[in-house]
């Protein structure tokens, strides 16, 4: 069974990414449908939602006894299986005209994560699970057992976010960062983050301020592909089990397995 859901969290996550992909070349209409949601940092484009509903679609049609977890629509059906989904994670991006957005799948019985796929449509890159290993468009990828210092590799994180007023607190914290790493990427897409982190692309993400969708599937491909994952709550405590607890995970760090990031003060919410 489990084989069967990580080919149809695949197979939905290619689906959603595609009609993104459509959307996204119509720039006059996707344009036009921009709302907010939470601010002017917190966006939706009218595409979110219809490719969500397919993606919702898709999953109760191939997995009936399934209750989904969509970014824009809520709770959809009922059943065992849990599904989380961001039909696209890089709103901001996608609306703008970057073409760094991708649609994130994942799903879980109770704890036990079961299938996830993250699929990026402009690239045309495809992460997801098979079994126990992590596939980056078909070709299995599993980090090497190395050491890594931080001042060789890259960081990917979406800290400190947008509003008005940081406190001082976070933006020392954010120089340390820029300090301890060869160089810190912000890409908008918290999803991408993640995956590239699985995939070998990049040896660490540091994220704060996401819900689960945007965390789920990113998780499971990290952990599918051995790397270090450390996750706090909302009370700043280290969760034992992250990947599979998508819902509590509040702060995330995930590393390469060699990388030794002890030394850095991490930018903490407000």
């Amino acid at each position: 069974m489990t084989s069967s859901l990580q080919e149809l969290a695949r197979e939905v996550a290619v689906t959603g990414g595609q009609l993104a992909a459509e959307a996204f070349r119509d720039r006059p209409r996707t344009a036009a449908s921009v709302t907010e949601k939470d601010g002017h940092f917190d966006i939706v484009t009218e595409a979110d939602a219809r490719v969500e509903r397919v993606v919702v679609d898709r999953i109760l049609s191939g997995a009936p006894s399934s209750r989904v977890l969509g970014e824009e629509g809520g709770w959809y059906g009922e059943g065992e299986l849990t599904w989380l989904i961001d039909p696209i994670d890089g709103t901001s991006n996608f609306a703008s005209g970057l073409p760094i957005f991708a649609t994130s799948v994942a799903a879980l019985r109770g704890t036990e994560p079961l299938a996830a796929a993250v699929h990026e449509p402009v690239l045309g890159a495809t992460f997801h699970t098979a079994g126990d290993e992590l596939l980056v468009d078909g070709v299995p990828f599993r980090w090497p057992e190395q050491s890594l210092a931080t001042r060789e590799v890259e960081i990917l994180t979406n800290a400190p976010y947008e509003r008005s007023g940081l406190p001082d607190s976070i933006l020392d914290s954010c120089r340390t960062v820029l300090d301890s790493f060869r160089a810190v990427r912000r890409l908008g897409a918290c999803t991408l983050h993640l995956a590239y982190v699985a995939a070998g692309w990049a040896a660490a993400t540091y994220e704060y301020e996401f819900h689960p969708w945007d965390v789920a599937a990113g998780l499971q491909l990290a952990a599918a592909s051995g790397c270090t994952i450390v996750a706090w709550d909302a009370a700043g405590q280290v969760l034992g089990d992250p990947v599979g607890n998508p819902m509590d995970v509040d702060r995330v760090l995930v590393t390469a397995p060699g990388l030794d990031s002890s030394h850095i003060d991490w930018i903490h919410p407000a």
